[in-house]
């Protein structure tokens, strides 16, 4: 999105962690490990970067034995505790506001490239029918209800009621089990359901 606005982006890689590698490995990169979290501000003052945007999924936590000493660290270390206690959001808060502290601008993604955000109404060929606005006010309820404690994101409802709620599996993980639900007989062969994902109440 950045570059397509004339901004060529410098990309930061998480080890491990990126899927894209050769596509993003074409702009200016340095690849940090997350257990070398420590020396990203040191890296975003040695290339004179001010604005930075989180984006991607990290699927593990940094563990605390193996953070690399530095001295940049040190003065973090009870940030990062604090950090690594909460859930995705709360980690994502703590970071930013981390960096913020330091003079380093956290940007939403959405506010690079604006169409990351899904437009009101219909978007794919489906609409949903009469009989699924009730699952989806059950399912819209239930996920704000788990995003207020910042445990998950996703419901999936069926008949009127959440029977499975997203939890730190992720959404892939939440599908999963309510297949299991329905291979079990939990969940009727043929009856309808609906999966409702939404912003965490307050989410960055």
């Amino acid at each position: 999105g950045s570059a397509e606005q004339g901004y060529p982006p410098f990309v930061i890689l998480m080890e491990g962690e990126v899927d894209r590698i050769a596509e993003l490995s074409r702009y200016d990169h340095e690849s940090l490990a997350l257990e070398g979290i420590g020396s990203l501000v040191p890296l975003l003052r040695r290339h004179r970067i001010t604005h930075l945007v989180l984006a991607g999924e990290i699927k593990r936590r940094p563990r605390l034995l193996a953070l690399r000493p530095s001295l940049s660290l040190l003065a973090v270390i009870p940030l990062v505790v604090m950090a690594l206690a909460r859930g995705d959001d709360g980690l994502l808060k703590v970071l930013a506001r981390g960096l913020e502290a330091r003079g380093v601008k956290v940007v939403g993604a959405h506010e690079v490239v604006p169409n990351l955000v899904a437009a009101e109404g219909v978007l794919t060929k489906a609409e949903p029918r009469k009989l699924d606005w009730r699952d989806i006010e059950a399912g819209l309820a239930a996920a704000k209800a788990i995003g207020a404690l910042d445990v998950g994101q996703a419901a999936i409802a069926v008949g009127g009621r959440a029977i499975a709620l997203e939890g730190i599996e992720g959404t892939a993980g939440l599908l999963d089990r309510a297949k299991l639900l329905r291979g079990h007989g939990r969940i009727a062969g043929k009856t309808r359901g609906v999966l409702v994902k939404c912003a965490k109440p307050g989410q960055e």
